[in-house]
C-alpha cells in the first residue's frame, strides 16, 4: 500500500503545482497581440480581449481607463496643506482639491488674471474672453495646434480619454469622434507619421468605431462593416483613395484574371466614390422597374427607394 500511496501524493502535488503555478508575462507578436496567453499582463496594464480583422478573438495589453474619482479621491485623502502639491491645491475653504477642479471654478471670475485663463491672448477688455487666442473648437482644450477639427489626425487623450486608455492613439473622424487605431499594422496602413501624434484633451469626445486596416490601391474589397450599399455581397475597386462599385460579374471577372482577387476589409473611414453608384446611371423609374418583384423593397443607400405596386416596383411616391 506504501508505493500507492506514495504516488497518490505526487500526483496531487504534481497537480497543486500546475494549479497554483504562476501565470508567466505575457509576450507580444509584432502587432502587439499576445501570443502565450494565458499569461499575465506586466505593470498596471490589463489583458483585453480584441476582435481583430478576420473576426477572431485575440488579445492585447493595455492600460485600463482611470476612473474619473481617482484625481479627486486622492486630493480628498491628504489633511494637510503641505502634502496639497503637485495636480492637487489647497483651497479657500482649507480642503485639498484636484488643481482642474480649483481651475474650474476660476473660470469666468473676472478678477482671476493670475490663473491660466487667456493665455496668449491680450488682456481681457471689455468682458471679451479669450481675444487674440484660440478658441474651443472639437471639445480640445489643449489642442496644441489642432486649431481646428480636421479628419484624418492622429491623436492621443492627455485628458478625459474616450474609453481606450491612455497609451490609446486614435483617428479623427467626422467632428468630435475618434476611432482607436488597435494595432501598429491598422495605424500604419492609414498613417505612417501616427507615432507622431498630438496629444489633446479629449473632453467632450466619443468614441466610435474601431478602425480597421486599410485596404493596399488596386484591390478589390467585400465590405466586412459599413458597405456604402448596405448590400453584403457587393464588390469594389479600392482605387485613388475610394472605393469604386463594381457593376457586372464580367468586370469582377477581369480583376480575378489580373491577379485581384476579393479580399475581406472593414469600409469604416473608406471613401465612396458616387459617380460610380450604379443608380445614378438611370432615372428612378428604369432603376425601379430592373429590380423586379424580388428585389424592389430591398433599399441601397444613396439610390431611389422603391415599392411593389400592380403596375410593376415602381419608385416610392
Amino acid at each position: 500500500m506504501e508505493p500507492v500511496k506514495i504516488l497518490l501524493i505526487a500526483i496531487l502535488l504534481f497537480a497543486l503545482f500546475h494549479i497554483f503555478k504562476p501565470l508567466p508575462e505575457c509576450e507580444f507578436d509584432d502587432d502587439d497581440f499576445v501570443k502565450n496567453n494565458p499569461c499575465v499582463c506586466n505593470g498596471d496594464k490589463v489583458k483585453t480581449e480584441i476582435e481583430d480583422d478576420e473576426g477572431e478573438t485575440r488579445y492585447q495589453c493595455i492600460k485600463p481607463p482611470p476612473s474619473p474619482c481617482d484625481l479627486s479621491c486622492q486630493c480628498e485623502k491628504i489633511e494637510k496643506k503641505e502634502d496639497c502639491n503637485d495636480k492637487c491645491k489647497w483651497n479657500d475653504n482649507e480642503l485639498c482639491v484636484p488643481k482642474e477642479e480649483e481651475e474650474t471654478e476660476n473660470q469666468g471670475d473676472p478678477e482671476n488674471q493670475g490663473g491660466t485663463q487667456n493665455q496668449g491672448g491680450t488682456q481681457n477688455q471689455g468682458g471679451t474672453q479669450n481675444q487674440g487666442g484660440t478658441q474651443n473648437q472639437g471639445g480640445t482644450d489643449d489642442n496644441q495646434g489642432l486649431y481646428s477639427w480636421n479628419p484624418g489626425i492622429a491623436v492621443m487623450c492627455s485628458s478625459n480619454d474616450v474609453g481606450r486608455g491612455e497609451d490609446a492613439v486614435y483617428r479623427t473622424m467626422e467632428e468630435n469622434v475618434l476611432s482607436w487605431y488597435p494595432n501598429k499594422t491598422v495605424a500604419n496602413s492609414w498613417d505612417s507619421d501616427w507615432r507622431d501624434n498630438i496629444k489633446i484633451n479629449c473632453n467632450g469626445l466619443s468614441l466610435g468605431e474601431d478602425m480597421g486596416e486599410k485596404p493596399p490601391e488596386n484591390t478589390v474589397v467585400k465590405c466586412t462593416r459599413q458597405q456604402p450599399f448596405g448590400d453584403q455581397n457587393a464588390r469594389f475597386l479600392y482605387k485613388d483613395g475610394k472605393l469604386k462599385y463594381i457593376a457586372t460579374q464580367e468586370e469582377l471577372g477581369k480583376h480575378a484574371e489580373d491577379g485581384r482577387n476579393t479580399q475581406e476589409f472593414s469600409c469604416h473611414g473608406l471613401d465612396f466614390d458616387e459617380t460610380t453608384n450604379p443608380c445614378h446611371q438611370k432615372d428612378a423609374t428604369s432603376y425601379c422597374s430592373e429590380r423586379g418583384f424580388f428585389n424592389c423593397h430591398d433599399y441601397v443607400q444613396g439610390c431611389p427607394e422603391c415599392e411593389y405596386r400592380i403596375t410593376g416596383c415602381i419608385p416610392k411616391s
